[in-house]
This record gives C-alpha cells, structure tokens and sequence, in this order.
C-alpha cells in the first residue's frame, strides 16, 4: 500500500508540534523540578520551626523541672516540717503560674501552696502517672483540669528521697496558659497553626482558637503518626477540618508533641504557571496550523530561552533579562526572575546575620573573659549568678576558701557553706533581690575549709544588657571577721573594765567594815580586856589584807608607768624560796596542802631585788595555795637552764581553762568565781609577777592542761643581773554612837572578823546579837529562837542573801525586818536587794549612825515575842550587858 502524502498544512502542522512539543516537555520539566525543590525547601524549613518550638517547650519544662529538684533537697522535707516548707517553697516558687504540690506515695496531697494551711486537699490529679512512670526520675503530666485554680494545668513530679528511699512526690505545677505564649511570641505567619500536645496527643496549647480547641484530643491520623514516629511531614487535616500539610516534633526527654501545619491553600504553587505555559503551548499549536513554519519558527525561540532561564535558575547563574518576544513567556520569565531575587535576597540576609552573631558572640567572649581574670586577681570571694540566681561562676579564692569544687557548688550548692542558723533569713533576702532586681547586701557567716564559720560582708549587683534587661547578678564577699574581733575585743574589756570596778568596790569594803565596826569598840571600851585584844588583833589582820591589795594596786601602776627602780643585789635563789615557803606557810598549812621543794641548782644566785623576787614567789605560792582544794600538793622546783635559773611553781588546783591562758598576766584577769568569792583578790597579783620579773630582766610562762588538772608557772632568770624595789600603804575608820530600842538581832557574814565584831558593837548599843557565818547556821538560829532584825551579808557561800530571806519569809518571820549588808553597792544591787523584801540596803563599812538609823525604823510589830525562846526574849534589858 501506497504511503500517504503529507499535505503542507499536516507538514507545516508535524513540524510545528515536532518543534514545540520537545521545548513544551522541557519547560514543564523544569518547572516541575523547581517546584518541587521549593517543597522540599519548605518542607525543611517547617520542620525547623517545629524543632525549635519543641526545644522552647523541652526548656520551659526543664526550668520547673530545675525548680522541683531544688526545692526536694529542702531540709524541711528531711524534718517533716510541712509548714516549713510551705513557706519555703512560696519563696522559691513565688510566680503566680507556678503552683508547689507535695503528697504522698498513695497521691494524697499534703501540701499546696494555692490553699492556705488547714483547708482539705485533693487528692493528686497525677498520682496514677506517677505510679506508671515507674522508676524515673522526673515525670511530666498530661494536661488535666486543676480542682484548685479550675484551669488546665500540668506538672512536673520529681520523688523526694532521703537515703535512697522515697518519702514524698513533689510537684511543680502550671496552668496551659503559661505555654499559650510559647505559641503567640513566636513570630509564626497569620495562616499557620501550631498546636503543643501532651503525650495522650490532647491539646494543651495553640495559636488560634485556644479557648476551643485545648483540651481535647488531636485527629486520629495525627496521632497515629506520633505513635510511629518521633518527627514527621504529612498531609492531614486539623482539628477544625482545615486541609494541612502538617510537621511534628517529639520531645524524648518529656514525651511532649509540637504540631505545626500550614494550610494547603496557603503554600505557594507555580503549578499555575505550568498551566498558564500549557495553554499557551495550546495556543501556539493551533495557530501552528495557520502560520506553519514561521510561527513555529517564533515560537522555538522564547521557549528555547525559557528553558535556559528555569536550567539558570535551579543552577544558581544569574539570568537574562531582555524579552523574549512573546508576552506569556516574559511573565513566566519575570516570575522566575523574582524568585530569582528573592532567593538570593534571603540567602545575603542570612549570611549577614550569621556573621553579626559570631561577631557579637566574640565580643561577649572576650568581655566574660576579661571579667573573670579581674574577678580572680580580687582579694574578695567573687561569683556570677544568671537573672534567677542561680550560680554559675566563682573564683579561686571561693574554693580556696570554702575547700569546695564546682561540682559541690553547682546552682543553689552554695548553701551547704552557710550556717543553718541565718541561711533563712539570707535566702530571704536573696529571693526579694531576684524578685525586685534591687541589689544585695548583708553581712553573715560562711563556713571555712577548716569548718570555722567567719563573718563576710556581701554585696550583690544586677547586671542588665543594653536594653536594660537584668541578664545576670556579680556579688563579692569580704571577711570581716577581723573587724568584728576588734568589736568583740573592746567589748570584752569594757565588761572586765566595769567587773573590775564592782570587785574592787566589793574587795575594797569586806575589810574596812569589820575596821570601822572595831575601831567605834576601841572607842567605846576603857581598859585592856579581852574584847579590847580581840578588836584589836581584828583591826590588825583586816588592816593587813587593805594594804596587800593596796600595794598590787600601787604595783601595777607602777610597773605600768616605769617608776619603779629595783635596788638590785647578789640573790641566792634557794634563800628567796625559803623566805617566799615562809610568808605563805599559813595559808598552806591552813588549807592541809602538802608542800614539796625539789631544788637542782643549790647555790644558784641572780643579780635581782630580794625584796621583790621574794615578793613574786610569794605570790605565785599564795595562788597556789587559794586555787587548790584542801589537801591538794603544791611543788617548788629549782633547776638550771642553761644560762639561766629556772623556778617552777606547780600545783594539783583548779587549772586554767585555755580561752584564760594567753591572758592570764593581764590586769584584773581572773578565772569564774562563786558569789562569796572566798579565793579574794583584784586580779592583779600575776600582773605584778610579770612586771616584776620583766623588770630583772626574767621572763615567766604559765601552763595547765585545762580546768580540774593543775597550774604550772615558770620563771626564769638569767644569771647575775641587777635591779630595784616599791612601796605600800593603809586606811582609817571613824565613829559614832546612838543607841536604840532593845532588839534581838542576828548577823549573818561568812567574814567572821566582821560578824563578831558587828555583835559586839550592837551589843554595847543595848541590843542582844548573835552571829552566824552560813545560812545553814542562820536559819539554825530561826528555828530555834528567832529574832527581830535580821543583817544579811548578800555573797555567802552555801546560799546567797537574797535566797536566805526566801527562805526566812518562808518560816514566818514578819516583812521589814531584814536588812542587807554588803560590799556590793551598785543602784542594781539595792534594787535586787528591795525586790528580794529586805528594807534596807547598807554598804560596807556602814557608819554607826547609818545602821543605828535602819534599827530604829525596825517596827513594833517585828519583836522576838511571837516565838518561843529558851530565855523569855521580851525582857526589855539587855541578855549580854557589856563588862568594861
């Protein structure tokens, strides 16, 4: 058969459409390749956005999480203190979002910082999860409707454990709310939709219509996805039936979702220009017919160019911009020309802000570095906290001087330094100037690598960015404790200061009293008798002791000014001992102490004052002799020490406790005394040993290996030096007379001197005294016969004055017939004295007019009658009528 012949037309028309149809399938091929390129672009960059909003999410939930771990390590939870840590955890979690809620293993709440303590709790919307989750750590709710705040809420549950057990769940919760602005202040287009979905797959956040669609479940395709997958883009439909192309992100810490989809309408299509192109090739090929070779010859050539336009394109060169000659194939040509620009437009802006970052980022660098090299070279403790307070930075001299590591230190670890005792009150503070961005400043303990607590001043600054943004805190520690020593020093002898001046009052009267008493006798008595022999050998002791603590006075100003001049001689050291032995051998045998001279360098002499070493052994001797129980051992030793000659004063006494030792030569020192203080003195005789020995150029040391072991005094001298001597000096009392109704009185003073003679002296003004020197003997005396005036010395040695007329008034004896005597005579001492009942407060020595004076005020009512005596104690004359 015959092959047909191709009519013009039909050849004109094949070859047309043989031209067109290659150049047509190769421009839909371009396009279709740059279409889909522009969906894979965009498909990666959605799937970026849900990842980044999903790590917002992981964050927000991670800071609670923070929080929750924190507060699980209060130690109010380890006491059980529930209200403790109530407030603890409304200082540690005070934003209103955040809700602190611990119950127990079963799920009943225990604590909730939204009801006041008191009120019924709910049980725990999440217990259950709790009780699935198992093992882990930290658990993260589904959403669930709060009964307390009746909104949708969440929370983060860490275990509270205590030795590897578990005591309580803790939760830090918040309403959905708090994620809402997660989706609003992102920046997301108008059209998009994101959606935050608990691991159930039920809405807990979104950008549109929250109030519609949070709380209930995502679409079931959706959810089939996330079941599979962690992360995924596909097509499907949202909850509001909107056609989506759809991407989500799964968090593998928490089990969270983050959904963003894109309307399908809403995604850019040049699959319209392919239609348009379609059309027109179309076109081209109809007109083909009509216009045969030099139309399809036109026509080859715009799309030829459009070809080569869509190839530069998808390869990156720039393209043509002269027409083509055909009106439909310069729009295709301007489209893909704008994409052009717009592709290269956004890749120039992320390069510029690419290198903005890394350039800002080195700056920061750079400005952190230099601080923390400043901050080391610091002599203060130095540290950086972020905007919520916790720490992220110290210098060396933290851990130098806490003896930490940053691992101990991390975060809130800087508590464990602080002391119990104030970190309330630190943290307190702390939490206001977080809350407030106010800077910090209070001066508390911290606790050193040697475990000493020391006082540091701290001041804390917040750090804002540019924009006036607090960013971070940078706070110093100074140690004041050397200040704070000197405060404590200058107290201590202001205290010692005032102690001294009522001792010295106190030591200064017990002695004259008995005097003055002795010295009116004298001048009342004619004759030698015995009474007048006993006044006087009275005056003599008494007079005595005055001038010992009048010459340690004396001494000590002395020695303190440099005026006393040594009148130095050869010394033999073994003959100052004996004469010392001798002075003191009284005291010693009084007290039944054994006495042991051990001397190893017989014959050793000095160049000193015989007068003042004795003087000085003396002193140390009679120490040990008043600070030693009866019966205890006192040892003298004598031994050479090289160039020197050693004496040791040693004895089994009370010891010296060690915060009295480095002070024990200073003036007015002295060890805790009872109320009778029977031991005596003003302090100053060890001030006067170590002037004294200081002065012949000696030294001396003391030792005692604590309270209850004994005291060991060393001197030491060298041998033949040369030196000098001192003075002393006496007092004087003055009379008086008046004599009163007859009374039967009794005076109680364990100074017996001043007892008697006080009864001898009342006794010759008309009055029947007795005297007793304890308060046993006292109350002995009322229960036997009773009296009408009571004189009570306040310091005696089993009971003080002022329980002994506790006691008195206890018996009966009728108010306003005690009267106080005493060598203590601050306004404080009389007002303790008034408020103990007695009604009059006499200061030793009292004159004679003064006590004739509180006698005569003594009322009727008060006489001796009332009791039952052994001798009728109303007769009106005296019972023991004076001889002279």
């Amino acid at each position: 058969m015959a092959r047909k012949n191709l009519t013009v037309r039909r050849a004109l028309m094949a070859l047309v459409v043989a031209s067109v149809l290659p150049t047509f399938i190769a421009a839909v091929a371009a396009l279709l390749y740059a279409y889909t390129q522009e969906q894979a672009g965009f498909q990666d960059g959605l799937s970026e956005t849900t990842r980044a909003l999903a790590l917002v999410v992981d964050r927000e939930i991670a800071t609670r999480e923070a929080v929750a771990l924190t507060m699980s390590g209060s130690p109010t939870l380890t006491r059980g203190d529930l209200a403790g840590f109530r407030e603890y955890a409304l200082q540690t979690a005070p934003t209103r979002d955040k809700v602190v809620v611990l119950h127990d293993l079963a799920g009943q709440q225990l604590v909730n910082t939204r009801v006041p303590l008191g009120e019924p709790l709910p049980k725990s919307m999440n217990s259950k999860e709790r009780i699935e989750a198992g093992p882990m750590p930290t658990v993260v709710s589904n959403l669930y409707f709060a009964p307390v705040g009746k909104q949708f809420s969440f929370a983060v549950q860490v275990p509270v454990v205590r030795q590897g057990q578990v005591l309580y769940y803790l939760s830090v919760a918040g309403y959905a709310t708090a994620l809402q602005s997660i989706m609003t202040h992102q920046g997301l287009p108008a059209t998009w939709i994101a959606s935050i979905l608990d691991r159930k797959g039920v809405v807990v956040a979104r950008n549109k219509a929250p109030e519609q669609f949070v709380g209930k479940a995502t679409s079931e395709r959706l959810a089939a996805q996330m079941a599979q997958h962690a992360e995924g883009v596909f097509e499907s439909t949202a909850i509001d039936g909107t056609p989506i192309l759809a991407t989500f992100s799964k968090s593998p810490t928490y089990g969270w979702s983050v959904v963003v989809g894109v309307p399908l309408a809403a995604i850019p299509a040049p699959l319209e220009s392919i239609a348009l192109f379609g059309v027109f090739s179309a076109f081209l090929l109809g007109g083909a017919l009509l216009l045969a070779v030099a139309t399809g010859r036109r026509l080859l050539k715009p799309i030829e160019r459009l070809k080569d336009a869509s190839q530069a394109l998808g390869s990156g060169r720039l393209l043509a911009t002269e027409s083509t000659g055909l009106s439909e194939t310069d729009l295709v040509l301007a489209s893909l020309q704008e994409a052009d620009r717009r592709i290269t437009g956004a890749t120039e802006a992320l390069e510029l802000r690419r290198q903005e970052a890394e350039a800002a980022a080195a700056q920061v660098g750079q400005s952190e570095a230099r601080l923390l090299r400043l901050a080391n070279t610091i002599p203060n403790l130095a540290w950086i906290a972020d905007a919520e307070g916790s720490i992220t930075w110290y210098n060396d001299r933290w851990y130098a001087y806490t003896g930490t590591t940053p691992a101990e230190m991390d975060g809130w670890g800087w508590q464990a330094v602080h002391d119990p005792a104030v970190l309330p009150e630190v943290m307190q503070k702390w939490q206001e100037s977080i809350r407030t961005g106010q800077a910090f400043e209070m001066t508390f303990p911290l606790r050193g690598a040697d475990g000493i607590y020391r006082p540091f001043f701290t001041r804390v600054a917040p750090v804002s960015d540019t924009g006036g943004k607090l960013v971070q805190w940078f706070g110093t520690n100074t140690d004041v404790s050397p200040l704070k020593q000197a405060e404590n020093e200058l107290r201590e002898a202001d205290r010692r200061k005032d102690e001294f001046l009522a001792m010295l009052a106190h030591e200064l009267r017990n002695p004259l009293a008995p005097i003055r008493t002795a010295a009116e006798l004298l001048r009342r008595l004619d004759g030698t008798d015995a009474s007048v022999m006993k006044a006087s050998q009275i005056i003599a002791r008494q007079v005595g002791h005055m001038s010992d603590l009048l010459d340690d006075l004396l001494d000590v100003s002395r020695i303190t000014r440099g005026l006393i001049l040594l009148d130095k001689e050869r010394v033999d050291v073994g003959v100052v001992i004996a004469s010392a032995i001798e002075q003191v051998r009284p005291l010693i045998e009084s007290r039944q102490h054994t006495l042991q001279v051990d001397d190893r360098h017989p014959g050793a002499c000095v160049l000193a004052s015989r007068l003042r070493l004795t003087q000085v052994v003396a002193n140390l001797l009679d120490n040990a002799a008043k600070y030693s129980e009866p019966g205890g051992t006192i040892t003298v030793r004598i031994a050479p020490s090289g160039d020197r000659v050693s004496v040791v004063v040693q004895d089994t006494g009370i010891g010296i406790a060690p915060d009295l030792l480095p002070r024990i030569f200073e003036p007015f020192t002295q060890a805790e005394r009872a109320a009778d203080r029977s031991q005596g003195g003003l302090g100053l005789g060890l001030a006067v040993v170590k002037g004294l020995v200081g002065l012949q150029d000696g030294s001396v040391s003391a030792s005692s290996e604590g309270i209850g072991k004994g005291s060991r005094f060393e001197i030491l001298l060298p041998l033949m030096v040369t030196g000098e001597s001192a003075p002393g000096q006496q007092t004087d009392p003055h009379p008086t007379e008046s004599p009163t109704e007859t009374l039967d009185i009794l005076v109680v003073d364990d100074n017996a001197d001043a007892a008697d003679a006080l009864v001898v002296l009342l006794e010759t003004f008309g009055h029947r005294a007795r005297s007793a020197y304890t308060a046993t003997q006292a109350l002995a005396v009322l229960q036997r016969d009773g009296f009408d005036v009571g004189i009570l010395d306040i310091g005696l040695p089993d009971m003080s004055g002022y329980a002994l007329a506790a006691r008195i008034r206890e018996l009966g004896l009728p108010a306003g017939t005690l009267i106080a005597l005493s060598g203590y005579g601050q306004d404080h001492d009389k007002v303790a004295s008034a408020a103990a009942g007695f009604s009059a407060h006499l200061v030793k020595p009292a004159s004679p007019d003064v006590l004739l004076e509180a006698l005569a005020a003594v009322p009727a009512r008060a006489r001796t009658c009332q009791y039952q005596a052994h001798v009728d104690p109303c007769r009106a004359e005296p019972r023991h009528p004076l001889q002279i």
